[in-house]
């Protein structure tokens, strides 16, 4: 496998403390889904690939707005969704401006206080 022969990148799957390892890198490649949000409120440039109906609309709507792109969906073509994904690394690898400024776009879509609003939500609406 390709991340074996290279120190600096390394396979992740199933981590509990996924925001542990998050802090250390300077961008990800991940399926869409609720990983996408974690990526953001980090602020780690990111690339999206689907792999799941449920991944779909998460992962169009990041990428239409220019928050993170969208490399595809690997179930219709992986070779062209793998091509899509090492572009994005070149673009980002080279580029520090553009890694800056996606970080930017991705902390404010999401701020890690979802959490937060929701519990003075529940209090207001249930303890009052």
């Amino acid at each position: 496998m390709e991340c074996e022969l290279n120190q600096n990148i390394h396979l992740l799957v199933n981590i509990p403390n996924i925001s542990d390892y998050m802090r250390e890198c300077d961008l990800a490649v991940t399926a869409g889904g609720v990983t996408i949000y974690e990526l953001c409120a980090s602020g780690i440039p990111s690339i999206v690939y689907t792999m799941a109906d449920n991944q779909l609309e998460i992962a169009q709507t990041v990428s239409e707005d220019g928050i993170i792109p969208w490399a595809g969906d690997i179930r219709n073509d992986k070779k062209d969704c793998i091509k899509n994904i090492i572009e994005q690394i070149k673009l980002l690898s080279k580029d520090v401006n553009v890694r800056k400024k996606r970080s930017a776009a991705m902390q404010k879509l999401v701020d890690g206080k979802g959490a937060q609003r929701f519990a003075f939500y529940l209090a207001e609406k249930f303890l009052v």
